[in-house]
């Protein structure tokens, strides 16, 4: 039965081994791909080296295929199609990938393994006898960049090739579809839904709503049956919440949740989402969200997993290993007003504040440090969002998040407003015209050192 092993190895240089049956294949720049559409596995690359066709497809990926240049980048659901230009059959192939400090799960021809990207390089051993290996992620992505590939005459086939299926087996929260498929050409696929009580045969794809227990094999005449596989899919329903002050109240068991109300956005950027309504402020993290804009009003029905990330609350959308919950998201259809910060010193900044959206007026930056700074108070500034540049030294209003890593309370920031050089316009302003506080009330002329309007403008009185 094939599967996978792993070991540590050195990455190798593109040569061909002692035998004529083994060749290594290092992605290094020293052979071309080529830009074209594979019939099975769509968009992406293919190349021709040590008497080998690649293919870098894009199959079922929602990622951008990228041409290989320092390493193969397998992202979830693509094909890397490995397949001997003599048709001999590959025996076996030792990959080794780069550096990774994220878990990932990896697949050929439909033997799983789970490799854990420790920071370490890894290799993943397949042992065989097929004529093509078709690598996959089954979540993130698996970077190859070095292949040891071991390849002879084929041995007599006897049995129908072991099915495979999808998606992995676990735990879901909305309807899936339960696909099979095995190698052996002119091979029929029977499946059952009731862990092997009773079988029909396999003709396309199956929606399963319910938990159940399914197990495929393949038969063929001429050939033995093949192995049976196993599959238990369990789908199960979100905790409804109402509001995020009890959404952010489930993060310690890392419940799954849905919201059976609405939120309003504050701010998105990449990955991170912020949303409130009358209880709270929370976190939404998860690429692919509907674009939403402050005021937007997100629609109920989202679901995802709270959790608590280096001491902060947080929503994901990565409900399990390889699960997204991305398309419980509806755009919005409506808004509301655009949703403004609260007013706060810095000594008001701390860590029951996670994830609100405030505002600090007159503190000073410190470039060198990335610290706000206000008499005794001293607040971490982390630049978390596209787009904000930090600034140099100087006093500002700053506007962002509060949010904290192990412990230690930070700001992301989504805009300073520079309070400086105010001397030059003050000798332009009419020497005449009333002054105001930030609140519109006249103050006197001579106050000095604090935020002041005069002439529609904002100045520090010096």
């Amino acid at each position: 039965m094939k599967k996978f092993l792993l070991s540590l190895i050195a990455l190798f240089a593109v040569t061909a081994a002692a035998t004529a049956s083994e060749v290594t294949i290092t992605q290094d720049g020293s052979f071309a791909w080529t830009a074209g559409t594979d019939a099975t596995y769509g968009a992406g690359f293919s190349a021709t080296t040590g008497g080998f066709n690649l293919g870098l497809w894009k199959n079922n990926s929602k990622n951008t295929i990228l041409e290989p240049v320092s390493e193969i980048r397998v992202y979830k659901d693509a094909a890397f199609v490995i397949e001997n230009v003599g048709g001999e059959a590959i025996t076996k192939v030792v990959i080794t990938t780069t550096a990774k400090d994220k878990t990932y799960d990896m697949t050929a021809n439909g033997e799983v393994d789970a490799a854990v990207g420790d920071g370490v390089a890894k290799t993943v051993t397949w042992s065989g006898n097929a004529t093509k290996l078709v690598l996959e992620a089954n979540n993130g992505q698996v970077r190859v960049k070095s292949m040891v590939i071991t390849y002879g005459e084929a041995e007599p086939v006897t049995q129908v090739e072991k099915p495979t299926v999808k998606p992995t087996p676990g735990t879901y929260y909305e309807p899936i579809e339960f696909t099979c498929a095995t190698a052996t050409e002119g091979a029929t696929l029977k499946y059952s839904l009731d862990g092997g009580e009773t079988y029909v045969d396999y003709s396309g794809p199956v929606e399963i709503a319910a938990s159940c227990e399914v197990e495929v094999y393949a038969v063929k005449e001429g050939l033995d049956d093949s192995e049976h596989v196993s599959a238990i899919y369990t789908i199960a329903e979100p905790e409804a919440v109402a509001s995020v002050a009890e959404a952010n109240a489930k993060a310690e068991s890392d419940a799954v949740v849905r919201f059976s109300n609405p939120v309003t956005c504050i701010y998105q950027s990449g990955s991170y989402t912020y949303v409130k309504d009358e209880t709270g402020y929370t976190l939404l993290y998860g690429k692919g969200l509907p674009a939403y804009t402050n005021g937007s009003v997100v629609p109920a029905g989202f679901y995802g997993k709270m959790t608590i990330y280096s001491d902060l609350i947080e929503f994901t959308t990565q409900v399990s290993s390889g699960v997204y919950s991305t398309e419980s998201f509806a755009e919005s259809t409506e808004s509301v007003a655009p949703v403004e910060p609260a007013v706060v010193t810095l000594a008001d900044v701390t860590a029951e504040k996670m994830n609100q959206y405030v505002k600090i007026e007159n503190v000073t930056y410190n470039a060198a440090d990335k610290t706000l700074v206000d008499g005794e108070n001293t607040l971490a500034v982390y630049n978390r969002f596209s787009g904000v540049t930090l600034p140099e030294d100087g006093n500002y209003t700053v506007t962002g998040f509060v949010s904290i890593f192990n412990g230690t309370v930070q700001l992301y920031p989504t805009a300073f407003e520079n309070l400086s050089g105010v001397e030059e316009i003050n000798a332009a302003a009419e020497d005449n015209a009333p002054v105001y506080n930030l609140l519109g009330q006249p103050v006197s002329r001579d106050t000095k050192g604090q935020v002041i309007v005069k002439n529609g403008k904002k100045f520090i009185n010096k």
